[in-house]
């Protein structure tokens, strides 16, 4: 019995989506919440008033994803290169620099907020309303940059689930705070931003309690390498900050250019639309951020198969998502409407086209932001940054002010779309003209084709049976004769595999529970490299055998730590990790 080496892949990638979307959902849920409730308790008004002051709350965003993000990314890599002292590092120094940046932003933020208020088109009765709800998220903006510290740490610890159990805890106090503070103490708008700031505090302890407990992962250290550390950050993380960047200079582009050409009601269509594509964009994100921790270990692995077989999944699962949003808001803009309080007039009709014409942007928009996270993780930040930039803001600019200048409203609203399309077309071209320079690249994912050639690599997955390490093992032996491997290469690949096999079934699994082995043997250049992978109990082979080594002192070791002292003596390199919670084994034996 025999699978393809994508069920490790398959299952991960299930368990991660699910969690990812659902977190990201509670990033953005409390300004959705924020909407709803605004829209029917307090008025237009009040969603629009909200809109002019959402980019303080996206500055704070920008920071976080920035930081996090990017000091995530790079400790998946690292963990695909089994360093793990580089990838603490990551996790101690952004933690620092999230609060530090955190600070370095409210603290003068408070002191010009009413400057920063006006700038952002607040005038007349929406500025009181506008300066309230600014003033207590900038004042907790702290705890938002936070926010994403535990998210991704947890994901790159091989724990999805506890980020959605932050964010539920979010999204439930808020709606209650919410409620409470505008229907029983009155507070208004100040209220709401409360409420937002009070729950977001409570799922960052609840995030840090998460990581810390029960097994204290990425214990805080002193940084070393700062200033290169600071920089892999940055330069990895820039394309989630540009893009949170652009979303809030294309927001106040955007209210200054409806407000000039179209006035209050255009505002308030564009509020309602960027409330819904808030929410959407986090499922977008879910599914584009699922591939990172994936990809980051893969491409540390020099493992191009299952980066495609990664995107192939990301791509399957997003765009089914997508058309399926896309057709609830092409087929119920009105009622969506509705929801945020805009029950008729001309209002009504402004809003739904706004949300119809943005819901067909959806499709481009899911596709670009997966090749958007696959280029950032694999170092190819410039190209994810034009991505990003051209997407977010250039194309959607300069299309609405086209429109606008001719009052045409639907062209302003069809911008979405061609924004999106015109920087899918940007991405191909600049793919086309990378592989005509440099043809050691293969297909639109830039992989190097030197991990590409398929008569040097073998990967498949094989079940829980003895009998199975035993065929494995042949085929392994095939493999080596393939690639003219010498005859003491070929052994030792064929015993280390069906010597280890044996091992993990017995000390991985519970008798009689069927599970698969993935496997992927690769040649390289005086090196074979084997790497088995497994998601059962947690049992590193070589402390294994450590520990036997030092119970049997100077005796005799009697067990089946007899194979593993062989494999560990004749190979180059033998190593253990634990990632996503599957259990990482790599062999490297040198070639003659």
């Amino acid at each position: 019995m025999e699978k393809n080496n994508d069920f490790f892949i398959r299952s991960t990638f299930r368990t991660y989506l699910i969690p990812s979307i659902l977190a990201l959902l509670g990033t953005t849920i409390t300004v959705l919440i924020d909407s709803i409730i605004i829209g029917n308790f307090i008025g237009e008004k009040g969603l629009a008033a909200l809109n002019l002051v959402k980019p303080v709350y996206f500055t704070f965003m920008t920071l976080g994803s920035l930081i996090s993000v990017g000091a995530a990314a790079n400790a998946s890599v690292y963990i695909g290169k089994e360093d793990q002292k580089s990838c603490d590092n990551m996790a101690s120094l952004a933690l620092i620099l999230s609060v530090a940046a955190g600070l370095m932003v409210t603290i003068p933020g408070l002191i010009f907020l009413p400057a920063i208020v006006g700038a952002l088109g607040a005038v007349g009765e929406l500025y009181q309303m506008a300066h309230d709800y600014a003033f207590v998220m900038m004042a907790g903006g702290l705890s938002v940059v936070l926010m994403y510290y535990p998210f991704n740490f947890l994901r790159v610890s091989g724990r999805p689930r506890m980020g959605v159990l932050m964010f539920l805890l979010m999204a439930v106090l808020n709606v209650v705070l919410d409620l409470v503070f505008l229907l029983v103490f009155h507070l208004g708008m100040g209220g709401m931003a409360f409420a937002s700031v009070l729950s977001t505090v409570a799922a960052d302890l609840a995030g840090f309690l998460f990581l810390r407990f029960p097994n204290r992962c990425f214990p805080l250290k002193k940084p070393f390498r700062v200033w290169k550390s600071i920089q892999e950050i940055v330069v990895t993380g820039s394309s989630m900050a540009l893009n949170n960047f652009c979303n809030i200079i294309r927001t106040m582009v955007l209210n200054w250019i409806l407000f000039r050409a179209f006035g209050n009601d255009a505002i308030t269509a564009f509020a309602l639309t960027a409330t819904v594509g808030s929410f959407i964009t986090a499922v977008i994100s879910g599914v584009s951020q699922t591939i990172m921790p994936l990809i980051g270990v893969f491409y540390g692995e020099k493992d191009n198969t299952s980066i495609r077989t990664t995107m192939k999944m990301a791509f399957q699962s997003g765009i089914g998502i997508i058309l399926a949003v896309t057709m609830v808001l092409v087929i119920f803009p009105q009622q969506i409407c509705r929801l945020f309080g805009i029950q008729e007039g001309d209002v009504l009709g402004i809003c739904a086209a706004a949300l119809v014409c943005y819901a067909v942007s959806l499709v481009f928009s899911m596709v670009n932001n997966i090749f958007i996270f696959l280029f950032f993780t694999t170092g190819r930040n410039l190209l994810a940054n034009v991505i990003t930039f051209f997407r977010a803001f250039g194309f959607v600019t300069v299309f609405a002010m086209l429109f606008s200048g001719a009052g045409y409203l639907m062209g302003v609203w069809s911008c979405f779309i061609l924004a999106e399309a015109a920087a899918f077309l940007v991405m191909l071209m600049w793919v086309g003209v990378v592989r005509i320079k440099n043809n050691k690249f293969s297909g639109l994912y830039l992989l190097d084709q030197i991990y590409e050639d398929k008569g040097k690599y073998l990967s498949f997955s094989v079940p829980n049976k003895v009998e199975e390490a035993v065929n494995a093992s042949v085929k392994i032996s095939t493999f080596c004769k393939e690639n003219h491997l010498d005859a003491k290469t070929a052994m030792m690949l064929s015993l280390s595999l069906e010597e280890m096999l044996v091992i993990i079934f017995d000390h991985c699994f519970e008798e009689k529970q069927i599970q698969y082995v993935d496997i992927r043997i690769f040649v390289m250049p005086g090196t074979v490299v084997l790497r088995m992978r497994n998601g059962g109990k947690i049992f590193d082979p070589v402390l294994y055998y450590e520990k036997k080594k030092e119970q049997a002192g100077n005796g005799v070791l009697a067990d089946d730590s007899l194979g593993i002292r062989l494999i560990v003596k004749k190979a180059e390199q033998v190593s253990f990790n634990r990632t996503f919670g599957v259990n990482n084994l790599t062999i490297a034996i040198k070639t003659a």
